[in-house]
């Protein structure tokens, strides 16, 4: 540290009451103009803070995708129909029904995720369904026409988007 045997001259000097410097700011005409410019109609913040207002309370209490829930729970009920009305432990020494094997490659496809392959293999039973009804309406593909037709709503049901 350096100690000074001179004194040093402020920068700046005192008023001649004593007092420190005062800072008066001065704005020009034009600032003033644009400032006056910027600044926004009321009417239109009010009706801006209404539409969000009304925007967040609809959000809030309005569900966007009604039913989806629902069309799940439907879905695992549908898949369950399935495995326990048409794909039954089988008897090993009869093999399993098309159908039955496309069910079983369907569930397999469900499980591992892969839900394209899940709704490919609906699809080809509901059109095995109907080749299968247009040869034999009164048979059935399942053994009887109405359990055909529960089998066809099932399907549906899962199909649908």
């Amino acid at each position: 540290m350096k100690i000074l045997s001179e004194p040093v001259e402020p920068t700046w000097t005192l008023a001649a009451d004593g007092s420190l410097p005062t800072l008066h700011l001065q704005e020009s005409q034009a600032q003033d103009q644009g400032s006056n410019r910027r600044s926004a109609n009321p009417l239109l913040l009010f009706a801006v803070l209404c539409t969000s207002m009304i925007v967040s309370l609809a959000l809030v209490f309005l569900e966007p995708n009604p039913g989806k829930a629902g069309d799940t729970a439907t879905r695992d009920a549908a898949r369950r129909v399935l495995i326990d009305e048409y794909i039954p432990s089988l008897n090993p020494e009869t093999p399993p029904a098309e159908y039955q094997i496309l069910l079983r490659e369907a569930q397999r496809a469900h499980n591992s995720g892969d839900f394209k392959r899940e709704r490919e293999l609906y699809r080809r039973l509901l059109l095995l369904l109907y080749a299968h009804r247009d040869r034999a309406p009164y048979e059935g593909l399942t053994g009887s026409a109405a359990r055909d037709r529960k089998l066809e709503e099932q399907l549906r049901i899962l199909l649908q988007e």
